[in-house]
């Protein structure tokens, strides 16, 4: 006979609710934002418990039944967006920096100019997770890492983890709603720029042999946790290290070593935009731009072969362009989302 009360795959969902005030739930019978991403691996409790096996009672197996004990819970969340919107992206660049849109109308501009001196003020969400059987809510939940990637072959995808304050069971009857206003960005529409300085969005020299990229950025949220009555975290602090990755393939030409391979060899700075976007103009038009400094920290040359032809791939970590403002990564999106989820 079926299992009519099990949860299934095909009415998994996650959808995030922007928090006014860190780690209080808004309502949460209207509004909110399904996100776009995997169905599952998303939870993890957090629960830890001490169940006591370094206790002496006179027994082979110590560890009693009676006295395992939560010491803390300290859940997080893991969402993978198979085929990330320039929408979405909102709400994992949120979890970095919250800003509002500039513009009285499509295409709205979600500025991200990551601070290296001041507080960035990053979103927190209340999330909400189902099965179609049983929902689970996240309060307070703060982004970690992200990653962004894009090769030729397929859609610019990304990776996100999360910390909350709590998870519990929720039984709220959801409105939602699928995204159909969204716009899906191939990577083949990826182009590099170099530039000779930390670039604008507009700047830079094209560069066209990029095959495939990925960007990982730590943006330095971390819970912190005191003895104050509760086994969750009390509050959050920007108290890690902002970080970041960024990986290229790209052929193996005069241009890549050129560029590449000889500022590995003397540790220089190099300024990269990637600029993605539709081709079309005016009201239709979706855009995004990511700028950065970077050093390479490892060129490999002949690393692989693609249709035949040889490739380089390029290892490079995030630097403060102190030539300049003290910048490292700017991200600027054009999308039809006038207000942050």
């Amino acid at each position: 006979m079926p299992v009519s009360t099990a949860g299934n795959i095909l009415f998994t969902k996650a959808v995030a609710f922007g928090e006014a005030t860190y780690g209080t739930s808004p309502t949460l019978t209207s509004g909110g934002r399904r996100l776009v991403v995997g169905p599952t691996g998303i939870i993890n409790p957090g629960t830890n418990i001490e169940l006591g096996e370094d206790r002496a009672v006179a027994l082979r197996n110590p560890i009693l039944g009676t006295t395992a004990v939560v010491v803390s819970k300290e859940p997080t969340i893991s969402l993978d967006a198979p085929s990330l919107s320039l929408e979405d992206w909102v709400f994992y660049l949120q979890g970095v920096k919250a800003v509002s849109p500039s513009g009285a109308s499509a295409p709205y501009t979600w500025s991200y100019d990551i601070s290296m001196t001041a507080s960035n003020s990053p979103k927190s969400y209340s999330i909400v997770m189902t099965d179609g059987a049983q929902a689970f809510l996240t309060n307070y939940t703060m982004l970690t890492s992200l990653s962004i990637s894009a090769d030729r072959n397929g859609s610019t995808t990304a990776r996100a983890e999360f910390f909350a304050q709590t998870l519990a069971k929720d039984s709220t009857s959801l409105t939602d709603t699928v995204q159909s206003a969204v716009t899906y960005m191939p990577g083949r529409l990826w182009k590099p720029y170099f530039h000779t300085s930390f670039p604008t969005v507009s700047e830079g020299t094209a560069y066209s042999y990029l095959l495939d990229w990925s960007l990982d950025i730590t943006p330095g949220n971390a819970r912190q946790a005191y003895q104050n009555g509760t086994l969750t975290m009390s509050t959050h602090a920007e108290s890690e290290p902002f970080t970041g990755q960024i990986s290229l393939t790209v052929s193996a030409n005069a241009a890549a070593y050129s560029e590449l391979y000889d500022a590995y060899q003397s540790a220089s700075v190099k300024y990269l935009r990637l600029e993605w976007t539709n081709g079309l103009a005016s009201t239709a038009l979706r855009s995004a731009n990511i700028c950065l400094a970077f050093i390479p920290t490892e060129v490999t040359p002949l690393a692989n072969a693609e249709d035949g032809l040889t490739t380089v791939t390029v290892q490079g970590q995030l630097v403060t362009d102190v030539a300049g403002a003290s910048k490292t990564l700017l991200i600027e999106l054009k999308n039809g989302l006038s207000t942050a989820p």
